[in-house]
């Protein structure tokens, strides 16, 4: 064939195929073009001061809180205990107890088998659950609860402490596949100090009177009040698993420019990490710097509300303030978008202190106090002077974060003596945040931090959840003279026969005991220390070494009777609803603390305690062994199609807080 002809035939098999989109290869064989990938654009419908943040085009996950359970062991009982519980659950506790040694000659429980612990009426097999939250660092600690399992033969849990649990997500599922603990739980139960140690029958008859001779309310209890306790602080993380912000739109370059905004807004520092590390193109991993470990909802509102572009920050923050004018709505975003911006935000905001309307003065004010400005200091004095009962607690919240200045010190140690006790118990923790000297602290026993302030009216707070503590309002409080108050049917009591005389304290712990007898002094104070006080060889004074339980209930009690003359405030327990709301819905819990209006909504209220009591006695504890039992509800908003219009514009809701 000519060599023209040759080239001919050529191009036209080129020209063929490019046009069919046949392959030029020999053999037939052949792959479909690549085909592009069709991705869908987010667009969010974000109002105009909020563009340009983070959280316009991005979503933080992973901080939900989920619940963690396991089964373990309970021993140190009085005769309460049970192991009669499913063959699979006493299997795996069987296995679990010869891996902590029981039976096993190196150690001190070498003359033991698990069956034969496990046959001791002082031990038994518990279900153990908690709420955990990704994105707290290894070596967190939260509470747990630890609750008998039905039908184990357990009638109390009171005296007792949970051998080290291994905690994993979700529920157990004993034989099944085990996963890696994320979690670790242990110490003494916490049982509902409202009830009678030892007796469920005697609260079940009426209660006695108070002091002012009204009626005090005392809760009927039944023996499952006592087979599910607390251990406060008892669980510590042991797996850090770190939340994540998800991009809208994948893009390797905008992922990196947040990367870098969220880098510069929260340096590293001493951080083991950097604040943000990106994965891929929709993806950046966030570790927790350590100084918002406690603050776990303001990190993530200030990262959401980081801008992505970094700089101006001065130029941003005119324009902040004068969007709060502008959109009092959007007052709590715009807030939180002033406090991302850092203190280069505060010069442009100081104009709003004073500004005619509430809703933007206490955004401002509030932005102001989270960066540190000490000029807040005479407004937010004026919101507790004048404002809501919500709006006064959390000013003093914000006042307690302010630098050092006496004058903050003076007029929070005014505001103990304020006639509302939300507005007290505010003032004392404000106080307690900067160290304040007026607060005498001490930890006796070892059990549970004991705190006394200067009060006009006494008053006994305790919390039930985090660190246990004891607060006296009223350092000179003292035990009522004469007295005789009968606690327990016997088992705690007090006397004295003349208003000058020393207080005589008897304790029978168990029949199997002699019961103590001994002579203090009436302040408050001493008597529980002397409650608390275990001797020792190296601490050989006299104690009864009462659980921090026991103390609780006991002082319930006495102030019930009027031979304590003080109000008694127990801590709103907020993890018993918390939990019950995770195993009924399986789900991720609302936490309660959102139920609370904001500082900058007229109208908002709550006490964040469950109640007050010297005459009218406390609201309880609630558990979570029935649903029945179940913690107050949030209060329900009444409806607002206005109010819901708006929130759907919103780039980021306010998340779930953490445990504490």
């Amino acid at each position: 064939m000519p060599t023209e002809c040759r080239n001919l035939s050529a191009f036209l098999i080129v020209t063929i195929t490019a046009t069919l989109g046949l392959p030029a290869g020999c053999g037939g064989s052949s792959r479909p073009p690549p085909q592009a990938r069709v991705v869908p654009i987010v667009s969010r419908d974000v109002p105009a001061p909020l563009r340009g943040t983070i959280g316009a085009e991005a979503s933080f996950q992973g901080l939900e809180p989920f619940l963690a359970t396991g089964y373990g062991l309970v021993v140190g009982l009085n005769g309460t205990g049970g192991s009669d519980v499913p063959a699979p659950i006493r299997a795996q506790m069987e296995r679990d107890m010869a891996r902590m040694g029981v039976g096993k000659e190196v150690s001190s429980l070498r003359n033991l088998t698990p069956e034969e612990m496990l046959a001791d009426k002082g031990v038994a097999i518990v279900f153990v659950q908690a709420l955990a939250t990704p994105g707290a660092p290894a070596g967190t600690r939260f509470d747990i609860v630890v609750s008998a399992i039905p039908g184990s033969g357990v009638t109390s849990l009171e005296g007792g402490r949970l051998w080290t649990t291994p905690l994993r997500r979700g529920v157990p599922i004993p034989g099944g596949p085990a996963t890696e603990p994320i979690a670790e739980a242990s110490g003494p139960i916490f049982v509902n100090p409202f009830i009678v140690p030892g007796d469920a029958a005697a609260l079940a008859a009426a209660g006695s009177r108070g002091p002012a001779g009204k009626p005090a309310r005392a809760r009927p209890s039944a023996d499952d009040d006592r087979q599910v306790g607390r251990i406060l602080n008892g669980g510590v993380v042991k797996s850090e698993m770190r939340p994540v912000v998800r991009l809208d739109n994948p893009s390797h370059t905008r992922a990196k420019a947040i990367t870098d905004a969220i880098n510069t807004r929260f340096p590293r520092g001493t951080n083991p990490r950097p604040t943000a590390r990106g994965m891929n193109e929709d993806t950046i991993e966030i570790s927790v710097p350590r100084e918002y470990q406690n603050r776990l909802d303001e990190f993530v509102q200030v990262l959401l509300h980081t801008r992505v572009e970094q700089g101006f920050a001065a130029d941003f923050a005119v324009r902040y303030a004068d969007a709060l004018k502008e959109y009092p709505e959007l007052a709590a975003p715009i807030s939180w978008c002033i406090e991302a911006l850092g203190e280069a935000a505060v010069p442009s905001i100081r104009r709003l202190y004073n500004y005619s309307e509430v809703v933007p003065r206490l955004a401002a004010l509030r932005a102001g106090a989270r960066l540190g400005d000490i000029t807040t200091r005479p407004y937010l004095e004026e919101v507790v002077r004048s404002g809501t009962a919500a709006q006064k607690s959390e000013a003093l919240g914000l006042m307690g974060r302010l630098g050092s200045d006496p004058a903050i010190n003076r007029f929070l140690r005014e505001k103990i003596d304020d006639p509302d006790v939300q507005v007290r118990i505010a003032a004392y923790e404000a106080l307690d945040r900067r160290a304040d000297p007026a607060i005498v602290r001490s930890k006796p026993g070892g059990k549970f931090l004991l705190h006394a302030v200067d009060a006009a009216e006494p008053m006994l707070f305790m919390t039930q959840q985090g660190e246990p503590k004891i607060v006296v309002f009223g350092r000179q409080t003292q035990v009522s003279r004469p007295v005789f108050a009968n606690v327990w049917g016997g088992k705690f009591m007090l006397s004295a026969d003349s208003a000058r005389s020393k207080v005589r304290v008897y304790f029978r712990d168990t029949d199997a005991v002699p019961p103590r007898e001994v002579e203090i002094g009436p302040d408050v104070l001493e008597l529980l220390q002397f409650m608390a006080a275990r001797s020792t060889p190296d601490t050989p004074e006299p104690g009864l070494d009462m659980t921090y339980a026991e103390i609780v209930g006991a002082l319930y009690k006495l102030v019930q009777a009027g031979a304590v003359n003080a109000s008694f405030v127990p801590e709103d327990d907020r993890l018993a609803l918390e939990l019950i709301r995770a195993n009924q819905k399986n789900q991720e819990p609302e936490r309660p603390e959102l139920a609370d209006k904001p500082l900058d909504e007229p109208g908002a209220s709550g006490t964040g305690v469950a109640g007050a009591t010297g005459a009218t006695g406390p609201q309880p504890v609630e558990e979570v062994a029935t649903p029945a039992r179940t913690a107050r509800e949030p209060a329900e908003r009444a409806p607002d199609p206005e109010r819901d219009q708006r929130r759907q514009r919103y780039v980021v809701p306010i998340p779930p807080r953490p445990p504490k």
